[in-house]
């Protein structure tokens, strides 16, 4: 299942490329999100010659809202591991990630990219993956049933980061 989503930021590449770069952003994140635990880790680049960072995020989240065939398979809490790794800027500034989200012990990843463009004084920032659940028989369905989730997780970032660049 494609999920397809795109955030404008009222700030310049770098500067929304900065927040998402920063701890104490993905922190307010994983709380945001409702997160039961989480840790964040940014792996920088070991040189200039390196492409960008690497953030990564582990998330403990309550399954409570899931769909019942959601909940049957996962239990009442799951571990969401995203990672997404970026490259180099552009001489635009343009900046683009691989990007992974993984529901660990399960069959369930997303798996594409992000791009951060200029737009006049604003920042597209456009997410783009396939959702796939590798389960015979049911995997559609939970594709169908996770899906609003990660939509309503991109919306919380466009959210988020409007509050995080008005400060």
């Amino acid at each position: 299942m494609r999920i397809t989503e795109r955030l404008r930021h009222p700030a310049s590449v770098s500067e929304v490329f900065a927040m998402l770069r920063d701890p104490a952003y993905q922190e307010l994140r994983c709380e945001r999100s409702g997160s039961l635990e989480h840790e964040v880790t940014i792996e920088e680049p070991v040189d200039e010659s390196s492409d960008g960072p690497t953030v990564v995020t582990r998330r403990r989240m309550a399954t409570d809202d899931f769909p019942d065939i959601a909940k049957s398979l996962l239990g009442h809490t799951v571990d969401i591991v995203e990672s997404t790794s970026w490259g180099a800027a552009a001489a635009d500034g343009t900046r683009e990630a691989g990007f992974t989200l993984s529901v660990e012990q399960t069959p369930v990843n997303l798996v594409g990219g992000v791009h951060l463009a200029p737009d006049g004084d604003e920042s597209v920032h456009s997410v783009d993956g396939e959702l796939s659940a590798h389960v015979p028989f049911i995997g559609g369905k939970i594709e169908r049933a996770i899906s609003p989730f990660l939509t309503k997780a991109i919306e919380l970032e466009q959210e988020l980061g409007r509050e995080w660049l008005a400060r």
